[in-house]
């Protein structure tokens, strides 16, 4: 699993949908680029395991802060899962956008790049 990024990630604060499996779960995105982003969601502990296995597709739907609603279709590159007492799952992925629509790249070129 290659983890280098072409493009930098620009942190974000973006409420999201997961639609994975049959199921549609809701998650915050924190960071994005035009080809990739994290995402964090909650779960029941039975769902995680099958429904994102590393190189599965799933569909992320958000909303950007200019009111364009894009659908993403992604490749999930690698998972974190963390259970939380007494029946959830914290759900960590990181993603490949497949298909990037010209409103995110547009988005992503008006956040700025963080100070290093």
């Amino acid at each position: 699993m290659d983890i280098n990024r072409v493009y930098e990630r620009m942190i974000v604060n973006l409420e999201a949908e997961v639609l994975a499996g049959g199921h549609t779960y809701k998650g915050t995105i924190e960071n994005i680029s035009i080809d990739g982003l994290y995402i964090q969601f909650i779960t029941g502990p039975t769902k995680s395991s099958k429904d994102f296995l590393p190189i599965s597709r799933v569909k992320i739907r958000f909303q950007l802060p200019s009111g364009e609603k894009v659908d993403l279709i992604c490749e999930i590159r690698w998972i974190n899962i963390y259970a939380e007492p007494p029946d959830s799952v914290v759900n960590h992925l990181g993603m490949q956008i497949i298909d990037s629509p010209k409103g995110l790249k547009d988005f992503v070129d008006t956040l700025q790049m963080p100070s290093e």
